[in-house]
């Protein structure tokens, strides 16, 4: 019993489906939230943009 065109092709749909689906919700997760005021930050950065508290750095 062998695998036939169809399945290999369907493996493959499904697979590049999880990944770019892995990806869009990598790019939409919060990264940081900032403990003085509440913010949501998604981008890596040190500093809060809205109060300017530092974050300590990741070791």
């Amino acid at each position: 019993m062998s695998i036939g065109f169809w399945e290999v092709a369907f493996l493959i749909i499904l697979f590049l489906g999880i990944v770019i689906v892995s990806r869009l919700v990598e790019r939409f997760r919060v990264k940081r939230i900032c403990p003085a005021c509440g913010l949501a930050i998604r981008t890596p950065t040190q500093t809060c943009p809205s109060c300017e508290y530092s974050f300590p750095r990741k070791v």
